[in-house]
């Protein structure tokens, strides 16, 4: 651990390509299987819907963090990483607060970001930099199969008034405070009648009777990001997303559920086991 650092050592400026060397030294094995910042690196630093910052130190990049800007006014934060000799600094705190400024100047009025249920010490320094918990969340993971379900067919445009409704009265739209999965990348936003037709428009939900759900699909996953309905259909849902990721060439398809008894409840029906038990999304009003 370097000794003798103060915030009026820490100069924060913007990231670059250039730097995704230094950045490598220390994020090459943050998570057990690595870390997707250095993947995110070059389009983070060319991106005009975000700001990548570095802090350095004596010209050595010790930290970085990533805002997007996302529509309605949102920020996300993400991608907050210290090198590990130069932790429990200030470094954090220091780029979370640029962010924070860089974020005021493009007029959002609230950023959010994602923590693990387990990680105590983030959700205590979040708490001091004003974020407030809004929704947790757990992951249920069902396997592929090959046997297709009745009553389950692609939303089209006339769905959207029904499942607006649907959404408005159900208990995950309270359970989870309107912040739900967004459907590009790691991120969480508030659902919106907009994004709700933009995802019917780019054949992302699916319809039964009465219920509805709305499929991610990325590199490394293929994702439920938000199930509304009876309990009936929404059973009848999570089972057809099994068999859509057996179509799509997956093994496993995950559902990103609020953090209920209900949740629990649907997931054992369609056969779905618990994948990961606490996912957290805080926020802080700008």
């Amino acid at each position: 651990m370097i000794r003798g650092v103060t915030a009026g050592s820490i100069q924060i400026r913007r990231g670059a390509s250039d730097d995704l060397p230094q950045i490598r030294e220390f994020t090459h094995n943050t998570f057990s299987w690595g870390d997707y910042l250095p993947r995110a690196w070059n389009d983070w630093a060319r991106s005009k819907r975000g700001a990548l910052l570095v802090a350095e130190i004596n010209h050595k990049i010790v930290g970085t963090i990533h805002v997007r800007y996302l529509e309605h006014r949102e920020a996300w934060l993400e991608g907050v990483r210290v090198h590990q000799e130069y932790r429990q600094r200030g470094i954090a705190s220091t780029l979370i607060q640029a962010a924070h400024a860089d974020a005021k100047k493009k007029k959002c009025r609230v950023i959010r970001l994602e923590t693990g249920a387990h990680n105590v010490a983030a959700q205590h320094a979040f708490k001091k930099l004003g974020y407030r918990r809004r929704a947790a969340y757990v992951v249920f993971k069902g396997a592929a199969c090959a046997e297709e379900t009745n009553q389950v067919r692609l939303a089209q445009a006339r769905d959207l008034q029904v499942c607006w409704a649907l959404w408005q009265q159900s208990w995950v739209r309270r359970a989870s405070k309107t912040i739900v999965p967004a459907v590009y990348g790691w991120r969480w936003w508030e659902l919106t009648r907009t994004r709700l037709a933009n995802d019917i428009r780019g054949k992302r939900v699916w319809v039964a009777p009465r219920g509805f759900m709305i499929l991610r699909e990325m590199d490394r996953d293929f994702d439920v990001t938000l199930l509304v309905g009876t309990k009936r259909d929404a059973v009848k849902l999570l089972q057809a997303g099994r068999m859509l990721a057996q179509q799509r060439g997956r093994e496993d398809i995950y559902w990103l559920a609020p953090a209920v008894a209900h949740s629990k409840e649907w997931a054992d029906a369609a056969e779905y086991t618990l994948d990961d038990d606490g996912l957290l999304v805080y926020a802080r009003e700008l």
